[in-house]
């Protein structure tokens, strides 16, 4: 996953600190966690992310359930976006 880019959260700046090893030793299971915490707290990137780290068994034992679930948090956030932008755009 690629986490370069400028992000306003210091916890996404921890998960990708975390995940590419920038400052700190790359630890997946660490920037799991990271990702996880602000997922809980409604970032949406963090929801995308921790839905592929389920997927596919990163930092986490595979679980296409809970995958799925983060999959779906995420996707509404962006819909629910897209159509605020539409309203005030």
């Amino acid at each position: 996953m690629n986490c370069n880019r400028q992000l306003s959260s210091e916890w996404l700046k921890a998960e990708c600190r975390y995940c590419n090893g920038y400052g700190v030793s790359q630890d997946r299971d660490q920037a799991f966690l990271w990702f996880q915490k602000s997922a809980e707290k409604g970032f949406s990137d963090s929801q995308n992310y921790v839905g592929l780290a389920y997927d596919i068994g990163q930092g986490t034992p595979k679980n296409h359930t809970e995958a799925r679930k983060w999959y779906e948090l995420s996707a509404k956030q962006v819909v629910f976006r897209f159509k605020w932008r539409r309203v005030i755009g």
